[in-house]
């Protein structure tokens, strides 16, 4: 079973992205932020981070930074979940980042599910 680490400081988002991957077949790891999720994934490395990119004591980018850091390995892919990018610029940012994707809120479970999918096969 893959595991998910899922960083949101959003109760109400975090149980969403639960709800939607969960029946999937997908262990769903929750964490409030970036100093949470860190010690987390230090402990047991997840396959896949979806993280908010705007939290408290930690945002998304530096936590996803000081885990390759630490693990000196960068081959854990993110998806940021985030109301800063508008729908169209979310295909420029995934040409950009490489295995940093992006989701603009508001997104609907299946699109979620899809995009997980794409990033794990």
């Amino acid at each position: 079973m893959r595991k998910i680490l899922v960083v949101d400081d959003d109760p109400q988002m975090a149980k969403l992205i639960e709800m939607s991957l969960s029946p999937h077949g997908f262990r769903i790891i929750t964490a409030q932020d970036g100093e949470d999720a860190l010690q987390k994934a230090l402990q047991n490395p997840p396959d896949l981070i979806i993280a908010d990119i705007m939290m408290p004591r930690m945002d998304g980018p530096t936590f996803i930074s000081e885990l390759w850091a630490k693990l000196n390995n960068r081959s854990i892919p993110v998806i940021f979940v985030t109301g800063l990018i508008s729908k169209a610029e979310e295909e420029v940012q995934h040409k950009l980042f490489g295995n940093q994707y992006f989701l603009a809120k508001p997104f609907t479970p299946s699109v979620l599910k899809s995009l997980v999918g794409q990033v794990l096969k």
